[in-house]
């Protein structure tokens, strides 16, 4: 068998692993979503999904969404949570929190797979393996996953958005209509549930730009019309997305530009204070220092993530990338930096852990995993296997947490 062949049935192994595994996990997070408690914000946004459901029951007269006893709920599309009401309400499901858990777990399982079919599109199928794991005993990640019907769903559409923005990056000067439609249900789904999701307008535009201006056949007129032939296709479906958003979101419904300008305003800088416990003591959210929600990533996540993260600048799988995969490297780290240098810039309020900043990890792990598979690819055996030993030796004690402290994942800090 020649080497080409071989190859291709390394693949197709490697992918079937990977989707073994995915499947695995998703038995695992249903099974254990039901062994969950209820949040605070379960409480607030079941009611809140009560009144919403009023009002597309009314045609749009009911307009109790507004709920001057919560002020701020009007302020979320939290569409996740009004499409659970609308399903428990339809069917007729009395234990609507377990329902609320499963389906919660579902949009966590999504997160994970997506961050691993990132992996595996930009380093390979091994790389996605990889990712899977790193993201699935992420305790906070996993925690999370029964029971915020906020943070979790926000950052699986988030993920699933940079998926396919990345497929079409990559495809470029080609396009591939389903991922353009897609690109539209993702910003779509992003901004239904948080405001914040309108981020990935620009991230798709700059990129967008930057793979052309980088072209020397962008200097040509053809080229730029070209570019500017495509940069008018996304500004389009952004355009789509960003009022599809909002098709169960009444607030925004309201008045399509002032309100979510508005609620992105709130939501930058949370008007509410909540007391925490933060290096010995108790201290106002509103009063916490720029480096909470930094210091938290960096004390709650697995270290071995961030090993990883060292090891792929390290090994610099560049060496061997093509002039796009600079491009969504670079993509990768902005997404994780710059919505935490932008909080950091805001001021913004932030509690709870890096709950606010879960959308932003699993960039990381992409990059961390393709780490990780530079030396997994090796040829020579003691750099293979000495790898896949460091990798399972620093994953042990997340693991251990994860199945001795189950339901409670999230209340994980590693060795620092």
């Amino acid at each position: 068998m020649d080497r080409k062949k071989v190859n291709l049935e390394l693949i197709k192994k490697s992918k079937f692993h990977f989707f073994t595994i995915a499947v695995i996990l998703f038995a695992y997070m249903i099974v254990g979503s039901m062994s969950a408690g209820n949040s605070g914000d379960e409480h607030f946004n079941h009611d809140q999904a009560a009144l919403v459901y009023k009002y597309i029951q009314s045609g749009g007269k009911d307009t109790s969404y507004m709920n001057p006893s919560l002020p701020l709920q009007k302020y979320y599309g939290q569409a996740f949570d009004n499409l659970v009401y609308i399903v428990n309400h339809v069917f007729k499901i009395d234990d609507y929190y377990t329902s609320r858990h499963i389906l919660n777990a579902f949009t966590g399982w999504l997160l994970i797979l997506f961050t691993g079919l990132t992996a595996a599109l930009l380093f390979g199928w091994r790389a996605g393996i990889c990712a899977l794991v790193l993201m699935f005993f992420s305790p906070k990640i996993l925690g999370h996953s029964w029971n915020n019907p906020k943070d979790i769903p926000f950052a699986a559409t988030y993920t699933f958005t940079l998926f396919y923005i990345f497929r079409f990056l990559k495809l470029l000067p080609k396009i591939n209509k389903i991922d353009l439609v897609l690109i539209a249900l993702g910003i779509a789904a992003s901004i239904s549930i948080r405001i914040g999701g309108l981020i990935i307008i620009p991230y798709l535009l700059l990129f967008t730009g930057i793979y052309y201006i980088t072209l020397k056949s962008f200097y040509s007129l053809k080229g730029f019309r070209n570019a500017l032939k495509i940069v008018s296709i996304l500004l389009g479906l952004s355009v789509i997305g960003y009022f599809m958003g909002m098709l169960i979101w009444p607030y925004a419904l309201k008045d399509p530009i002032h309100n979510p300008i508005e609620s992105l305003k709130e939501m930058t800088n949370y008007d509410i204070g909540l007391n925490q416990l933060y290096e010995g003591t108790i201290t106002m959210s509103k009063n916490l220092p720029w480096s909470y929600g930094l210091k938290y990533i960096l004390i709650t996540s697995p270290i071995v993530v961030f090993i990883g993260l060292i090891v792929f600048f390290f090994g610099l799988p560049f060496k061997k990338s093509k002039r796009v995969d600079y491009l969504l490297y670079s993509f990768l780290l902005f997404a994780f930096a710059f919505p935490i240098a932008y909080t950091i810039y805001k001021n913004s309020n932030l509690y709870g852990g890096w709950r606010h900043l879960l959308w932003t990890y699993s960039p990381i792990v992409v990059l961390s995993a393709g780490g990780f598979d530079f030396f997994l690819a090796k040829k020579n055996k003691y750099i293979k296997y000495g790898t896949l030993t460091i990798i399972t030796i620093l994953l042990l004690n997340p693991v251990i947490h994860t199945f001795k402290n189950h339901p409670y994942q999230y209340i994980y800090y590693n060795q620092l």
